[in-house]
């Protein structure tokens, strides 16, 4: 019986230790992409409110082809969800023109 419960022990606290071990990987994570989307909408879209869509998420990217810049109008970016390795879903791509010139 003693040796059942040392087993159990020693099980438990491997998964807490395992669980902590994915807590922080998904902070990195979430952290990382927070950036990139910012980055890839040259920082008209706020990383974290991106990661809060669709009840929130871990992992998401901006398109590394589809990435805007505000020096050259009209431009867009494209976002996309990462559901698992392999797996994109497209969350939204931001267009913005710029404005006509001013009449004299």
């Amino acid at each position: 019986m003693d040796q059942t419960v040392a087993d159990a022990a020693l099980g438990g606290i491997g998964l807490s230790l395992y669980a902590g071990w994915l807590t922080v990987d998904d902070v990195r994570d979430r952290a990382s992409s927070e950036r990139d989307i910012s980055a890839a909408c040259d920082g008209l879209v706020p990383g974290a409110a991106v990661m809060d869509l669709q009840g929130g998420m871990v992992r998401a990217k901006g398109s590394d082809y589809d990435r805007l810049d505000v020096r050259r109008l009209p431009d867009s970016c494209a976002v996309y969800k990462l559901p698992g390795p392999g797996k994109t879903t497209s969350l939204f791509t931001l267009v913005v023109q710029g404005a006509p010139p001013p009449n004299h």
